[in-house]
């Protein structure tokens, strides 16, 4: 059985970010939910013209505000799909360096930040978020930065905003995902290199299971590219469940891995636990799946996808 299943085609855009250190600094090892952090605060002040306001979701400028687009995304009124969720899933993911430590270091801070859907006309405002942040600093101890440069990493590095010659230097290339896969493998192994949060009735997977994987990243396409991308998809769960039975996890080499972060407005701190490691699909379905894994490892899946978390890739890619 090779008939892929379909979905909508969905945009994006990807902005890598290059900060060099003014000195020597300490921070996590993962820098996933600091840079989330030092970002959303550094867009709220470039964007934000009702402060006053105790929410985002009292403001009427909730959905052209690019902090609140980003960070504090409303549900439009409009909307009909997912009506139990008040707030809706951020078009935004950031893929945080993968260093194991950042003690006493001089290393560059490399980054990279996705837009999807209409969110990507933020990219301008996104840049400039991300050279006030490396002024203000990172960290408790505001380890001052430097923003080196920004590429498009979809244009042989094209340089969108350089130190050197600070003049913003447009947008960076819109992009699609799309169902369309030339000859799919027999054999597909998946590296999951942020912890990855799913859950299963209500519990916490400590590994992954095809179908959560599945229905994950089913979730993920219906809701950026519905409050995203005007794009509604309705899939057949029918063919989707079959195709889902079909494929099996051959071998699997996961750990579960504890995760922190604090969460300044909650005063407290917030698990981000998840599984990492490496796992390898087969079976006689995985054609008609394949292009729903290669979306997943753009959108990234399960919850916490804006501070870097269910990054995962397929290896040899």
């Amino acid at each position: 059985m090779n008939n892929m299943i379909s979905f909508p085609v969905l945009r994006f855009a990807e902005l890598t970010f290059s900060l060099i250190p003014k000195k020597p600094y300490t921070l996590p090892s993962f820098l996933g939910s600091t840079l989330r952090g030092a970002l959303a605060s550094a867009m709220k002040r470039i964007t934000c013209v009702a402060r006053r306001r105790s929410s985002c979701a009292d403001c009427d400028f909730r959905h052209a505000c690019y902090y609140a687009v980003l960070f504090e995304t409303q549900r439009p009124q409009w909307a009909e799909l997912m009506p139990k969720m008040e707030t809706v899933v951020h078009p935004i993911v950031i893929e945080p360096p993968l260093n194991p430590s950042h003690k006493d270091s001089n290393e560059p801070i490399i980054f990279t930040v996705r837009l999807f859907g209409r969110a990507t006309n933020a990219s301008p405002f996104v840049i400039e978020a991300c050279r006030r942040l490396a002024i203000n600093g990172l960290g408790k101890d505001r380890y001052p930065f430097e923003l080196e440069e920004v590429r498009d990493p979809s244009q042989q590095g094209a340089i969108l905003y350089s130190k050197d010659n600070p003049e913003y230097g447009g947008y960076p290339s819109v992009r699609t995902m799309s169902c369309e896969v030339q000859s799919p493998p027999e054999n597909l192994p998946l590296q999951f290199l942020t912890p990855t949060r799913l859950v299963e009735d209500g519990k916490l997977l400590r590994s992954p299971t095809v179908e959560a994987l599945v229905r994950a990243i089913v979730f993920r396409i219906r809701a950026i590219g519905y409050f995203h991308d005007a794009k509604r998809w309705d899939p057949d769960i029918e063919a989707l469940q079959r195709a889902t039975k079909g494929v099996k996890i051959t071998s699997a080499d996961t750990s579960f891995k504890r995760l922190e972060r604090l969460s300044t407005r909650q005063q407290r701190k917030v698990p981000l636990d998840g599984f990492v490691g490496r796992i390898t699909l087969a079976g006689e379905t995985l054609g008609s799946l394949y292009p729903l894994f290669a979306a997943g490892q753009v959108l990234h899946i399960g919850k916490g996808t804006v501070f870097g978390l269910g990054w995962y890739k397929i290896c040899g890619l």
